[in-house]
């Protein structure tokens, strides 16, 4: 049976590593997006520099809360996984447990890249993980049913009344009315507190006028025709 978890993709070729690294070199800092920055800290991983991987993970946060779009749970839980493997190949085994518990609680279905080192059995660990994150209790996060013009994101993941999720930190992303996204980080033993994701409030949801009509519907000759464009014009008559 094939296995549901996220994929990874194949080897990074080790031109592109040092073309991403060359980059984020040229710019003064590092990736600025999520995708980007994940990308670079693999390849660095990947390559045997946890150092520079650690190095480019401490913008994780001000990445993940200043991106443009809303970072889905496979990319939030990949920089995580991926900082976890770094600090274990560090030896620093504590904090690279704890990265991989963060990753674990967003994406529960994250599967251990086969690409990065596995000294010590960290996939095993990995994999330990997994079954303690799944057995600690979950706390609905307590999303308004009526989130007005706003689309939540929670963990990567529209929010939902249901969403339900282990204690820890978790990225809220509000994709407000006035046409901006902005995010924050919460803690789960906090109320979400969803009305005040945007400074304008979370709007009023667009409202479709019920046209007094439904379709479709066909003329005697069989071709659909547009009740309510019949509607309209009757109304104009």
């Amino acid at each position: 049976m094939m296995d549901a978890r996220t994929r990874w993709p194949g080897p990074v070729i080790t031109v592109l590593a040092a073309l991403v690294a060359g980059a984020a070199s040229a710019e003064g800092g590092g990736p600025d997006d999520p995708h980007s920055l994940l990308q670079a800290m693999r390849a660095a991983v990947v390559a045997g520099e946890p150092e520079q991987a650690l190095g480019l993970a401490k913008q994780t946060r001000k990445v993940l809360q200043t991106s443009q779009e809303p970072v889905p749970a496979h990319v939030q839980g990949g920089l995580a996984m991926v900082e976890g493997a770094a600090r274990w190949s560090a030896d620093d085994r504590d904090l690279a447990m704890d990265a991989w518990r963060a990753a674990l609680r967003v994406a529960p279905e994250l599967a251990w890249d086969p690409d990065l080192p596995a000294a010590g059995d960290a996939d095993a660990v990995f994999e330990a993980l997994r079954r303690e994150v799944r057995g600690r209790p979950t706390t609905v996060v307590g999303v308004p049913a009526d989130l007005g013009a706003t689309q939540l994101y929670v963990a990567g993941r529209p929010a939902t009344p249901e969403l339900a999720l282990p204690e820890g930190a978790y990225l809220v992303q509000a994709a407000c009315p006035d046409g901006v996204l902005r995010s924050r980080w919460w803690r789960s033993d906090k109320p979400l507190k969803a009305e005040k994701s945007c400074p304008g409030g979370l709007g009023a949801a667009t409202v479709v006028a019920d046209q007094g009509c439904s379709g479709p519907e066909f003329d005697s000759f069989g071709n659909p025709i547009d009740p309510c464009a019949s509607a309209g014009m009757a109304q104009g008559d």
